[in-house]
Formats: structure tokens, C-alpha cells, sequence
């Protein structure tokens, strides 16, 4: 994206201040090892509880 340049870290953390908080809780598990099929089973369990 040569045209929109690269930002200062100043920059990236006042454009992060603007962002709310994550308020809803996260949902972790590796997938390393997993096939696409055993991935969507485990999210569609995990999301089920």
C-alpha cells in the first residue's frame, strides 16, 4: 500500500484509544494439527455450551 504510508507508534496507539474495549468473553483453541472439518466441529461445541 505505497500510498498510504506506514504509521508512527504514536499514531497506532491514538488510533487504538478510539477503540472500545473487548467486552465478550474469548474464545481460544488451537487448531495446529487439525483438519478444516475437526476445526468447525470443535467451534460448533464450544459455541453450543
Amino acid at each position: 500500500m505505497a500510498l498510504v504510508g506506514e504509521l508512527t507508534w504514536a499514531e497506532v496507539q491514538r488510533r487504538r484509544a478510539d477503540y472500545a474495549a473487548w467486552s465478550d468473553e474469548v474464545l481460544e483453541f488451537d487448531t495446529s494439527g487439525r483438519t478444516p472439518g475437526e476445526v468447525a466441529e470443535t467451534l460448533i461445541a464450544l459455541l453450543e455450551q
